[in-house]
């Protein structure tokens, strides 16, 4: 995929957390950064960045809350609308990750899959 999808978009990165080494951490912030600085991304909803600044004192349920309502509605900054998903590789391993994948597939969210990502070319 050659068209860069996400540029000027606010975006959302799905994907398995919980029952991986420090909750995946890592891959969200290589995402983060490839949607940001590579693909010019206008937001991210990272949720790695809530895990990191909770120090891991919220309950899974809480996390989940967080994120949905991320997901489906505004996010900060600016208030706006969460233009598409993308979901890391593992998702379907996440009750969590499939669920928000069905929230945006029910709220009209586009999704794009990690690896239709890393196939953009970097302008």
């Amino acid at each position: 995929m050659s068209e860069n999808t996400v540029r000027g978009k606010r975006v959302f990165i799905s994907g398995p957390m919980s029952g991986i080494e420090l909750n995946n951490v890592g891959e969200f912030f290589r995402m983060e950064a490839r949607l940001r600085k590579m693909l010019g991304a206008e937001y991210v909803y990272n949720p790695a960045r809530e895990w990191i600044d909770s120090k891991d004192e919220r309950s899974y349920e809480e996390c989940m809350r967080e994120c949905l309502s991320n997901l489906v509605g505004r996010t900060y900054p600016s208030y706006k609308r969460i233009d598409v998903m993308v979901s890391l590789s593992g998702y379907n391993k996440s009750d969590g990750a499939m669920f928000e994948r069905k929230a945006a597939r029910m709220c009209g969210i586009p999704i794009l899959d990690q690896s239709q990502v890393e196939a953009m070319e970097v302008d």
